[in-house]
């Protein structure tokens, strides 16, 4: 005999369907119920069947090779009739539901059964947890009881099923959510930048004449000046250099936020460089009545930092200083390697200025913050100079800081990392490598016969060239090391290769090959030169991987002094 159809059929069908289970793949969970309630229950046969609209479907079974059968010979269709109540047929061949049925006639030849329906969340009974037997017998208190609790898991599972694929769905809509949120900042931030670099270009068109028309004047290139033509044109010609760094600092702050601060990393000597620096800013100084001068304790190790970005860190830390210190006041620029941070050089710029209240000490490398008082007036720019200058000091790896006290001065740190060459060397100082008891230190050298190239595309052109001397090493023998020293183009290309003299000359081969073929350096007029040099380690250094890389690192000093490259 057929069931008759639940009351609420089409919402018990729409409830089944939304657990999206039907004709999903076995899965392990639902085969251990099964499992379980079979063993309980002492049957051979046992089933979690899905009663569909016109079909049972099996999602887990054990004892029969079927997926699934016609809904009309279904005893799971009579089950979900009574949602929380267990049926029970002691002996299918005496219940005239049943007593015809295909199932009971023919095989399996069912005699017993036992399902408890699977009633979800909204009380529809989507089908049933079963086991069926086939000699007539009853279902003990105890075994009713288990099969009904594993039915109320089998309904645990489902509900988790059908929760955790709402997540995944709920997970995909927020991650294309924020996809398209971020390609709508990325156009704003394009568009932000076009903004900037376009208001930036227009302004700088009109400044820079008038800058230079103005210096023109002031150098009496026109006739001479009266002393208050000389000082109206002093007022226009330092606003006009205010009014330029304005400019760069907008430019730098968009970059910043973009996380697009240009560093260009290279193995540098600092002691230059600060001099230089200390230099131009003693001239600034002198013209404020403020002594400036610079220190360095020992001999400073090279670091690892791009020697443009740290000239601009340093300037305007002495630029700040000037402008906070008064007349009779001194600045002092000092570098050495402390103790306390191995492995970074630390800079401090020190004033004997009226000094920041402590609350102020960090605040002042936020994006346009002011502070309050007498120290504003003495402001010119937009408040974007130690924004910046923190975030290309972290942007190379190192941290900034600021330690005052009012009316006693302040001290601007901010460390650089030490460049290591035997950390760089590491992954080529094995066992094996070093027992080749040589090695050849191989320079490339690009001279470019135009001087016309702009900045950017000078660093295309050294992209291209490290691209082509990289493609003809062996990354677990050879090693290219950061460029060294602060050279434009025509600068060094250094590599180190763990080989013989045959192996050095391939070497060689291969990147004068590599760059021949280069179209960016052929259309820009690049010559390449590459050469070789051939060394012995000596025998305490073919075990012992420090020994080797300071062996190596004075040959590397000896060859970047021998072609100018050095400092």
């Amino acid at each position: 005999m057929r069931a008759p159809l639940p009351p609420k059929e089409r919402e018990r069908l729409r409830a089944l369907r939304s657990y999206q289970i039907l004709d999903s793949p076995p899965e392990m969970r639902y085969e251990d119920l099964t499992l379980l309630a079979a063993g309980i229950c002492r049957t051979s046969i046992a089933a979690i069947s899905l009663v569909d609209a016109d079909r049972q479907w099996f999602k887990s079974i054990i004892g029969l090779e079927v997926r699934q059968t016609t809904r009309d010979v279904a005893f799971c269709a009579h089950a979900i009739l009574k949602p929380n109540e267990t049926l029970v047929v002691e002996d299918a061949t005496r219940d005239a539901r049943f007593a015809d049925n295909a199932l009971v006639t023919g095989e399996p030849n069912i005699r017993f059964y036992a399902g408890t329906p699977l009633a979800v969340s909204d009380g529809q009974a989507i089908g049933t947890l079963c086991v069926i037997g086939t000699e007539p017998r009853s279902l003990t208190t105890m075994e009713r009881e288990a099969l009904e609790a594993l039915g109320r898991q089998v309904v645990t599972q489902l509900e988790l099923r059908r929760n955790i694929a709402m997540l995944e769905k709920m997970v995909r809509k927020l991650a294309c959510k924020e996809t398209e949120l971020r390609r709508t900042q990325r156009q704003q931030l394009e568009l932000k930048d076009q903004f900037i670099s376009h208001v930036s270009h227009e302004l700088r068109s009109p400044l820079t004449p008038i800058h230079q028309f103005v210096q023109i004047l002031l150098d009496e290139i026109g006739g001479p000046l009266t002393a208050e033509q000389r000082e109206y044109l002093g007022i226009v010609h330092r606003n006009a250099e205010q009014l330029g760094k304005m400019i760069s600092d907008l430019l730098e702050l968009t970059r910043a936020k973009n996380g697009k601060l240009a560093i260009d990393a290279r193995r540098i000597a600092l002691d230059t460089i600060i001099a230089d620096v200390a230099a131009s800013g003693a001239i600034s100084a002198r013209a404020c009545g403020i002594r400036l001068a610079a220190s360095i304790d020992g001999v400073l190790p090279d670091v690892m930092v791009d020697p443009a970005r740290v000239r601009q860190v340093l300037g305007n830390l002495i630029d700040n200083a000037i402008k906070f210190t008064g007349e009779a006041a001194s600045i002092e620029v000092r570098a050495a390697v402390l103790p306390a941070e191995p492995g970074m050089v630390r800079i401090t710029v020190s004033d004997t200025g009226r000094g920041l209240a402590p609350a102020n000490c960090e605040r002042i490398f936020e994006e346009l913050y002011q502070v309050d008082g007498a120290q504003q007036r003495s402001r010119t720019g937009l408040g974007l100079g130690l924004y910046i200058t923190r975030q290309l000091v972290e942007a190379q790896g190192g941290r900034i800081w600021a330690e005052s006290e009012p009316g006693k001065g302040s001290r601007f740190c901010f460390t650089l990392p030490i460049f290591s060459l035997a950390s760089t060397l590491a992954p080529l100082l094995t066992a094996g490598n070093l027992q080749t008891g040589r090695f050849a230190i191989i320079t490339v050298e690009l001279n470019s016969k135009s001087g016309d190239q702009t900045a950017a595309h000078l660093r295309q052109l050294r992209a291209a060239a490290a691209d082509a001397v990289c493609a003809s090493i062996h990354p677990s023998m050879d090693i290219l090391l950061p460029r060294h020293g602060d050279r434009a183009l025509d600068e060094l290309f250094t590599v180190v290769a763990l080989t013989h003299e045959t192996g050095a000359q391939r070497i060689v081969q291969r990147i004068g090959e590599h760059l021949a073929q280069c179209e960016a350096l052929r259309a820009a007029g690049v010559t390449p030169r590459v050469r070789h040099v051939m060394h012995e380690l000596p025998a305490a250094a073919r075990a012992d991987p420090a020994a080797a890389a300071a062996h190596i690192d004075a040959a590397v000093d000896g060859t970047l002094e021998n072609s100018g490259s050095r400092r």
